[in-house]
């Protein structure tokens, strides 16, 4: 096979064609979770200032702030993964 993509598209299609729909497919799940990443970030950081949950139960945070703080890492696990898969499937 060569490195040439179009000389790879007209050699094998069927590959070729899919390669690149993973890696769109990769590119928009990547996009997605970026943007769940920095939502999350967006009102973890509005609840902090804002103090709301604070005032009205100060023992504990409530159930969606954890959430929220729990889903950031597992989001980039999931960039990570989709990086590596990416990297991968160019290299």
């Amino acid at each position: 096979m060569t490195s040439n993509p179009f000389i790879r598209l007209y050699e094998a299609p069927v590959e070729s064609l899919t390669l690149a729909a993973y890696l769109l497919l990769f590119a928009v799940v990547l996009l997605l979770t970026w943007w769940a990443l920095i939502r999350n970030a967006l009102e973890i950081t509005k609840a902090v200032q804002e103090e709301t949950w604070v005032k009205n139960a100060p023992l504990y945070p409530p159930f969606g702030f954890m959430l929220r703080l729990v889903a950031i890492p597992g989001i980039i696990a999931i960039d990570l993964f989709l990086v590596a898969a990416f990297l991968h499937f160019l290299i």
